[in-house]
């Protein structure tokens, strides 16, 4: 941070580099990396799995905006992996910022960083060791519509962790962050089935007797209507044929990411990829807002009914996950 040099003392610390080319657009790819709670992580986390666990950001440093709705920078606590029976849990420390800006040429650019940091903390609390790493994703979007990535960094485990044990676990996070449009359809499915449900009140069902996709049985007619099922966004009937089951998450409950299984048709789908990613993370922003007000709100409300004492909490260091 302070722009001096660190000496890492690990046993192995294994770096990585990744270049390639992503389907969907580039505001797919930073809708689906963007978080700014540690419940967004964890349904991140939920679709992807980029290994990072027990998430909990410490400090904000940058906060998004309608202009640029990507953009995040904060302080946070996680750890790594998976435990083993004869390692310790690695834990991290990080500097974690994304957002887009534009090149030299005046091209989009999105980039997504996991840098270490140093906390000081209890030596006697430590139950885990703590790992350094600095991870860098670079994405461009491509004329053909397509979307270039590039990738670099390390990790170093620290502690005695031979190199095939602690890349799978880099690999994992880096795959995982790397790809990030399918975490960006479940977010726009979900506004989309919750406008359904929504407009559904004030409007009847379409009939069950054609499928969607006006596809035709074997014989060349129409298909029976016995199996068929109701898309959730459009309403109209679907048969196994034209639909898209996805598991989308919903919320996050006492830690545990709730998912909702639900039934779409292939054209909604197709629609939900070709919507504009910035309008989605606009609407999830003023959302987030708004609900911030009525909690003022209410907190506003009960404390005039009632005397409230602010108390420093000694349960749990405010650098601690769990």
């Amino acid at each position: 941070m302070d722009g001096s040099l660190q000496l890492v003392p690990c046993k192995s610390a294994p770096s990585v580099k990744i270049v390639g080319m992503l389907q969907g657009t580039l505001d797919d790819e930073m809708y689906g990396c963007f978080v700014d709670s540690n419940d967004a992580v964890k349904m991140r986390t939920a679709v992807v799995g980029d290994a990072m666990e027990n998430f909990h950001w410490l400090a904000t440093i940058a906060e998004p905006s309608l202009e640029d709705p990507f953009r995040f920078c904060g302080v946070a606590r996680c750890t790594l992996g998976m435990s083993f029976p004869l390692a310790k849990t690695r834990g991290a420390c990080l500097v974690i910022s994304m957002g887009m800006t534009t090149n030299q040429h005046g091209e989009r650019m999105g980039y997504y960083v996991l840098h270490s940091v140093d906390l000081a903390e209890p030596t006697n609390k430590n139950s885990y060791i703590r790992a350094k790493c600095s991870l860098c994703w670079l994405k461009t979007e491509l004329p053909n519509g397509k979307v270039e990535l590039y990738m670099k960094g390390f990790a170093a485990p620290m502690g005695i962790v031979p190199e095939f044990a602690a890349f799978p676990v880099l690999v994992s996070c880096v795959l995982g962050a790397g790809m990030t449009s399918d975490a960006a359809y479940s977010k726009k499915l979900a506004w989309m089935i919750h406008d359904a449900g929504q407009s559904g009140h004030h409007s009847p069902l379409p009939p069950m007797i054609e499928c969607v996709g006006r596809c035709k049985s074997a014989f060349g007619g129409p298909k029976s209507n016995t199996n068929f099922r109701r898309c959730l966004v459009c309403r109209k009937a679907v048969c196994n044929s034209c639909q898209v089951v996805r598991k989308i998450p919903v919320d996050v409950t006492d830690g545990v990411v709730n998912f909702t299984k639900c039934s779409v048709c292939i054209l909604c789908m197709h629609r939900a990829k070709a919507m504009s990613a910035v309008a989605f993370a606009q609407r999830d922003l003023r959302s987030k807002r708004w609900k911030s007000v009525d909690a003022g709100r209410m907190s506003i409300t009960s404390s005039t009914e009632r005397e409230v004492m602010l108390t420093p909490s000694t349960e749990r260091p405010f650098y601690e996950t769990n």
